[in-house]
């Protein structure tokens, strides 16, 4: 499950299930572990649904279980939250806020906020950063988080989208059915949210607490707003088929109408649809209405040609001619009427084998009716030419009735015996059939024009699709305001804003529609609620005052500035109406106070100060002014006590963070070009509509290193009394869970021209960096591992220059200055060229480009044995003293140390280790396996202690922290009580192994690091100690 909006009387829960089903969602009190109540959750086959709980109590943490799932899941997949803490109780979901009791003076809210989760770019061995905010956001003994806000990239979509857009692609040159097309594309995205979301600690996270989540580019495709391939049909279809599975997965979470917003943008395909249809009935009707014109045609030929054929014929010849037809002749009758009953005979049977076309498409049914509803008959003569496309005048019938066979001659309409004509009983048959040749083809030809005109009706519906009032996927509903007591999170989208409902790119467009902001004004400012909110939480994907919009720099450095520079400073008109806006609701009333969070793209770690410039100038001499004037001599000059003024303790100003990527976001060798501030002025309204000049000045300032930065933890308190101060406490956090203690090193192992190995221990299980920074050009590097406890870990350094000296240092440990180091890695191997003319051959060989090494200076120590007596101690202090100015030398010093034994006597602690050993050997007799395996770690503890112990002596640590280093163990090293012992036994030969593997842990690790895992120091300690060959540039 997914939690979405919570506030304090209600929350959403998401769920996707793999088939249709329906569930019972079980709310629970976790402090009572009591059922409340169950709500059924009927959910579509691999489709995301909501359940909206509603009549929660606020200030309370619940468990929400699901029945009708898989056992395995439904003891895994359970949702946790906690109720907000207002002092006005906030009523149902987007139902406003209901005054209730006032049980508290504030309201309190706290939030993390996350950006850019990038899984695919994790490198092996990275600390998994979700680790740290779920500890955060799961740990019951410390305040609750209210809600987490994702301000973009929450689902890394790029190679799903490729390869949905790729499925249209083709699919459109094949012809397929467009909305299987469609359909499957859709389920291509979204199995890349059910890959995020199901990862370690993302899963747990992100059913832990509250969730509101923003659109960024990382949600759709990079630049999908002005790449040009997405410009087309396809391109537009792949956009609404993102934008439909981020409605699904992520609006949903805070906006249960998701469904009728689907529902509504559904219609434009079947508008699409429809469209067709209907030209195709056009077609039909048209194809009808000529074959009914060319019958008729065709009738009035052929009785024109018998009136011809029989016009000269005599009585004598008209009777033979009856006869040939099978036509009684009746005596007395003149040659005129004899001409007449042979016309009405053949009349009767022309062509009958073919009866005159129906209407054949369905879909027309009602355009016949409604043809025929309308009495298009008038009692006129026979035409002989008939346009189809205009309704011809019909004959004077009440009903014209067509059988599914054709033309019904045998069928009168019957009329009432009082109004029965005489002429129409008697009408001939020849007159009756034509008439009904006639009002066939005007009724088709009514047909024809009802069909075009409905046809323009549904291409006109079409063309205004998404202008209707409805929750649709307009520029005025991604924007969303969440009201939590006086509490308002923003969530301010830029990125749908400039995709029209059909999905077509609209780059032109601002990236907030004008509609949204007259909107958010009216919220803000002057609506139901606009008194009550004191605290606002905006939250946008990119900083709207961007930390790297710079006009100081060469022209070269544009380009990848373009890279990371927001939006906003190319939409100026946009930015200062967010400004003005936010800084009229600031100083709309006294104690409101505003904070900012912001994705952006490899600018994480920055802290933006945005200020009136006139309140800061009056603030700067208000503190000028509060300084004590001294006299000649220096001394204060008393003075009476000055008024406070009001708008010191006003003053309007808000804060913009910047949050980092929360995985895959560390970069390399990347020098972020950050302004340090600068000033903004333009015209702003202000409540009467009129124009005023609004001066504001600004300060970037970079809290924490881009690569390292995971969230921003913030605390929002808003008072219930107006005349106290809302408090935003909001800072940007490090990926570190707090420092843990360092317990051994830094030690800096082999150093060769373009590695490093660095060995540190920490006290706790724990995400550390190792940060190695070039002295001569700033380059830095960043290698982020999570250490485990109590044993050493070996980071491994790759890709550095030859013959440069580097800074060590370690983030998220306690006192990082004290746990520092240093080293320089050796010349290459590079043949020297010969000097030229103006070269400085001193210290290169004669190489500036490339130094190779022509010399190698080592160091060599040995049984590093703490001395008891003062001038033994005294003399060693000296020497430690001496090998540590050698070591700090950058280029002129050391290549490598050697330490030829004697680096730790383990003589004291292995006796301590054997005898406990000797318990660990008594509970194996007794069957007690877990109490001998906590004996042995303990054992194995008390080895290690004699490195920690002796590893951190002063002087000591400070040599093994500069230079590199191999060691060689000696007597001490292996302990002399082992080697004197010749008693086989359990404790000698797991004496023998721990011994080995603590050697392996700590010396052998700095030549040769282990795999992180406690199976490989195991694997290692079984193996003899063995010889080595090492190699240093030439030198071996």
């Amino acid at each position: 499950p997914v939690v979405g909006r919570v506030d304090s009387r209600s929350a959403v829960i998401l769920l996707e299930t793999d088939v249709s089903a329906k569930l019972e969602v079980v709310v629970c009190l976790q402090a009572e572990g009591k059922e409340v109540r169950r709500q059924p959750l009927k959910l579509k086959s691999r489709r995301p649904g909501i359940v909206v709980l509603t009549q929660l109590q606020d200030d309370t943490r619940y468990q929400i279980l699901f029945s009708g799932i898989h056992r395995q899941d439904a003891q895994e997949r359970i949702a946790e939250f906690v109720t907000l803490k207002n002092s006005v109780r906030a009523g149902a979901l987007f139902q406003g806020i209901e005054q209730g009791d006032e049980r508290d003076n504030y309201d309190e809210a706290r939030f993390v906020a996350v950006a850019r989760d990038r899984p695919s770019l994790v490198k092996p061995g990275e600390f998994n950063r979700w680790d740290t905010i779920y500890e955060r956001v799961s740990q019951k003994d410390l305040p609750p988080v209210n809600f987490m806000l994702h301000v973009g990239g929450q689902v890394d979509l790029q190679s799903s989208f490729e390869e949905a857009w790729t499925l249209l692609k083709r699919g459109t040159i094949g012809e397929d059915d467009q909305k299987a097309l469609e359909d499957k594309a859709r389920e291509i995205l979204r199995r890349a949210y059910r890959h995020a979301w199901n990862l370690p600690h993302v899963r747990e996270t992100l059913a832990s607490c509250p969730h509101f989540m923003l659109c960024g580019e990382g949600d759709v495709y990079p630049k999908f707003l002005t790449n040009k391939d997405l410009g087309d049909d396809v391109g537009a279809c792949a956009l609404r088929c993102a934008r439909r599975v981020y409605w699904e997965y992520q609006r949903q979470l805070w906006d249960p109408r998701v469904h009728e917003v689907i529902e509504y943008e559904e219609s434009y395909g079947k508008t699409k649809e429809n469209i067709e249809k209907a030209k195709e009935a056009v077609k039909t009707a048209e194809k009808a209405a000529l074959a009914a014109v060319k019958d008729w045609e065709r009738y009035m030929s052929e009785k024109a040609e018998i009136r011809s054929q029989v016009a000269h014929l005599d009585g004598v010849e008209l009777r033979r001619e009856l006869r040939k037809v099978k036509c009684p002749v009746v005596d007395g009758r003149t040659d005129a009427q004899l001409r007449e009953d042979y016309l009405k005979h053949k009349a009767l049977g022309l062509d009958e084998s073919k009866p005159l076309p129906t209407w054949p498409p369905h879909e027309a049914h009602q355009a016949v009716d409604a043809a025929r509803a309308a009495g298009a008959a008038k009692d006129a003569g026979a035409s002989d030419s008939f346009s189809y496309g205009m309704a011809a005048p019909a004959p004077a019938a009440k009903t014209v009735s067509f059988q599914e066979d054709g033309l019904d001659d045998d069928s009168e309409e019957e009329e009432s015996e009082e109004e029965e004509d005489e002429d129409l009983v008697k009408r001939d048959p020849d007159d009756t059939k034509e008439r009904r040749y006639e009002a066939r083809v005007a009724e088709l030809g009514a047909a024809v024009n009802e069909a075009e005109q409905t046809a323009k009706d549904m291409q006109e519906r079409f063309e205004n699709w998404g202008n209707a009032d409805t929750p649709n996927a307009g520029k005025d509903n991604e924007t969303a305001l969440h009201i939590l007591g006086r509490i308002g999170v923003l969530l301010l989208d830029t990125r749908w804003s400039q995709i029209s409902d059909r999905g077509a790119q609209q780059k032109d467009e601002p990236l907030v529609a004008e509609d949204t902001w007259k909107q958010l004004e009216h919220l803000l400012l002057y609506g139901t609620y606009a008194g009550s909110i004191t605290a606002l939480v905006v939250c946008t994907d990119e900083p709207p005052v961007d930390p790297y919009a710079r006009d100081d720099l060469p022209e070269e450095s544009y380009a990848r500035l373009e890279a990371i520079s927001s939006r906003w400073a190319r939409h100026e008109s946009d930015r200062e109406a967010f400004l003005g806006l936010m800084f009229r609701w600031l100083q709309g009333m006294q104690n409101r106070s505003l904070v900012v969070i912001c994705g952006g793209d490899l600018c994480g770690g920055v802290e933006t100060q945005v200020e009136d410039q006139q309140q800061a100038e009056e603030r700067s001499k208000r503190q000028e002014d509060a300084k004590p004037k001294l006299d000649e001599w220096g001394q204060p000059i008393q003075e009476g006590l000055k008024p406070v003024s009001e708008a010191s303790n006003n003053d309007k100003f808000y804060r913009q963070l910047v949050c980092g990527g929360v995985a895959g976001s560390s970069t390399k060798n990347v020098n972020h070009l950050m302004g340090d501030g600068g000033e903004l002025e333009f015209n702003s309204k202000d409540d009467r509509g009129k124009r005023q000049l609004l001066k504001l000045q600004y300060d970037h300032r970079r809290l924490i290193p881009s690569e390292h930065c995971a969230y921003v933890e913030g605390l929002v308190r808003a008072p219930v009394d107006a005349t106290e101060p809302v408090d935003i406490r909001a800072d940007i956090c490090s990926l570190f869970f707090g420092g843990v203690k360092v317990t051994v090193g830094p030690v800096i192992g082999l150093v060769t021209e373009s590695t490093a190995i660095i060995l540190l221990e920490v006290e706790w299980e724990a995400p550390v960096g190792c940060v190695v920074t070039d002295a001569l050009s700033g380059e830095r590097m960043t290698i982020l591992n999570h250490l485990p406890k109590l044993r050493p870990h070996a980071f491994r350094v790759e890709g550095l220059k030859p013959h440069r000296h580097y800074h060590v240092r370690f983030d998220g440990v306690e006192d990082p200055e004290k746990r520092r180091g240093s080293f320089t890695t050796c010349a290459s191997l590079a043949a020297p060229r010969r000097p030229q003319p103006g070269d400085d051959v001193d210290g290169c060989g004669g190489s500036l480009t490339a130094p190779y090494q022509k010399s190698f200076r080592g160091l060599c120590l040995a049984r590093d044995a703490p001395a008891t007596d003062s001038t033994s101690a005294a003399d060693g202090a000296a020497l430690l003293s001496a090998c540590r100015e050698a070591l700090d030398e950058a280029f002129a010093g050391t290549d490598c140390v050697f330490h030829l034994g004697g680096q730790v006597n383990l003589d004291a602690v292995q006796a301590d280790a054997a005898g406990v050993l000797a318990q660990a050997e008594n509970a194996y007799v007794r069957g007690d396996e877990a109490q001998a395996g906590m004996l042995e770690d303990r054992a194995m503890q008390r080895l290690r202690d004699a490195y920690r112990t002796h590893w951190n002596l002063p002087g000591t640590r400070e040599v093994l922290s500069r230079g590199g280093r191999v060691m060689v163990p000696g007597d001490a090293d292996l302990g002399r009580t082992l080697l004197r012992n010749s008693t086989e036994g359990y404790v000698r030969r797991t004496l023998r192994r721990m011994t080995q593997r603590v050697y392996r842990e700590y010396q052998r690790q700095l030549w040769e690091p282990l795999l992180p895992t406690a199976e490989a120091a195991v694997s290692y300690a079984t193996a003899a100690v063995d010889s080595t060959t090492l190699r240093f540039g030439a030198t071996h």
